[in-house]
């Protein structure tokens, strides 16, 4: 009977490596979802979360989209710095709106940037990335920021809606309204070194506030690329 032997622990290899399985503490394979479905990448710290101002922001002509070169304020976005030899998997981002009045509201539309050279966006860090695993991780090399003008960034991109996983936003918003939008990208956006990713709105609308929060996987760069 031949004998398979597995490694525990975080393994890197570059392409074509022959290398052994993977094996959680518990000497389980890691293949798809042992437990919850993010709990292998929260355990080992690499599940981040950004958020806006709980209470939120009013929305302003600068959160439109595509959000401008170096004045544009996302809702809520993240940088990932050039150099951090790391890549950034978006995993959900979140969307909330609170009309103060029966007036239009902006929908959320995910907006990126493609990656820049040295220095890239120069604005301080806003909204500090939290770790997943109650505080047990290290800190990230994402940036993250909310209701800011990205000093340093070029023109974004309108890169598609965000898909909510089946509300909608109220056809006739009132002040009592609240509207929360979440969507499970599941790795479906990365963000390179130099690169941006965030939500911005349709239209500037009136007299609604807005937030929002990006859960994101940092992960280190394949053995072999830049």
């Amino acid at each position: 009977m031949e004998l398979e032997i597995g490694r525990v622990g975080e393994l890197l290899a570059g392409k074509g490596a022959e290398e052994q399985v993977r094996l959680g503490p518990y000497l389980d394979l890691i293949v798809s979802e042992l437990h919850g479905k993010l709990f292998e990448a929260a355990r080992v710290g690499r599940v981040f979360a950004v958020a806006g101002a709980a209470a939120g922001f009013a929305a302003a002509a600068t959160h439109v989209s595509p959000l401008a070169a170096g004045t544009g304020t996302p809702v809520i976005g993240i940088y990932n710095p050039v150099g951090s030899g790391r890549l950034a998997s978006i995993l959900e981002a979140i969307f909330v709106a609170e009309p103060v009045a029966a007036t239009g509201v902006g929908v959320p539309v995910w907006n990126v940037m493609a990656a820049l050279g040295a220095p890239g966006i120069t604005q301080a860090t806003v909204v500090t990335p939290v770790p997943q695993n109650a505080g047990q991780s290290g800190p990230s090399a994402i940036k993250g920021y909310s209701n800011v003008a990205l000093t340093g960034s070029a023109l974004m991109t309108f890169l598609r809606f965000l898909a909510p996983y089946g509300s909608g936003i109220a056809a006739a918003p009132s002040a009592t309204t609240l509207t929360l939008l979440s969507e499970d990208v599941g790795g479906g956006i990365i963000v390179p070194p130099g690169g941006f990713a965030g939500l911005a709105l349709s239209a500037a609308g009136t007299t609604f506030n807005v937030s929002g929060a990006i859960v994101y996987e940092e992960l280190d760069l394949a053995a072999g690329t830049a």
